[in-house]
């Protein structure tokens, strides 16, 4: 299995991961960004997994797990000024079984609809801070181009795009039950480093 983590924040912190988890991508906007960690699951893996966050911050969190993937094909990551549409890139997958993945951080509690023919996995937010995730199975080689998601009110964002090749071509990446938390804010800066707890599925 494949885990991704995707981690909204209200502004920029350092976030250190667990043992395993590498960055694989991050950007953002004016009160909002988006930072992605990813791991090749191995034998056994635990029930949870902290993330250390360097000061306190509104945050939101989407971890989904994907099976029969082989590698992270691409990755490409785009700023939104305050809009309704949320945008992602499009780029060139790595094989024709690709699963493009949208994440996004918006910067307010703000619901999104999925682009055309992706299906929503992960759409929560709180007070100043909202993550979003949908995937769709791609069919060839082919740049599937920008996607953009509608919000139900103005808001910038920052998105990242994903894309998975399977192990073998005459395989599919497949999504696990997503885990999600709910934005919050912690009670005080001066405390230790947060920590956060990601429940996967």
């Amino acid at each position: 299995h494949w885990i991704v983590v995707a981690i909204a924040t209200s502004s920029t912190v350092t976030i250190t991961p667990p043992s395993g988890f590498t960055q694989a991508a991050a950007t953002g906007t004016t009160g909002a960004v988006l930072i992605i960690f990813q791991k090749l699951a191995g034998g056994s893996e635990p029930s949870s997994y902290t993330f250390n966050f360097s000061s306190s911050v509104a945050y939101g969190v989407a971890a989904v797990t994907y099976s029969n993937v082989l590698t992270l094909s691409y990755v490409a990551g785009q700023a939104n000024s305050a809009s309704t549409s949320m945008v992602c890139p499009g780029g060139v997958p790595g094989s024709s079984k690709d699963m493009y993945i949208m994440f996004a951080a918006v910067a307010g509690n703000v619901r999104a609809t999925p682009p055309a023919g992706m299906t929503e996995r992960v759409d929560l937010g709180a007070t100043g801070i909202g993550i979003y995730a949908a995937d769709k199975l791609l069919s060839s080689t082919s740049n599937p181009g920008a996607q953009t998601a509608t919000l139900a009110s103005s808001a910038a964002s920052a998105t990242i795009h994903c894309a998975v090749s399977p192990i073998r071509a005459s395989t599919t990446a497949v999504p696990t039950n997503p885990a999600s938390r709910v934005p919050r804010r912690f009670r005080s800066a001066n405390r230790p480093p947060s920590r956060l707890p990601i429940v996967m599925p």
